[in-house]
């Protein structure tokens, strides 16, 4: 289950950095 745990954990970061960015589509395939 750890791995899923990163992995979410990645995805949520990823989606932080797309928002600071500014980057639209990259929000909507993480969100």
């Amino acid at each position: 289950m750890k791995s899923i745990d990163e992995h979410i954990k990645k995805d949520q970061s990823e989606l932080e950095a797309a928002k600071a960015e500014g980057n639209d589509a990259k929000v909507r395939h993480f969100s």
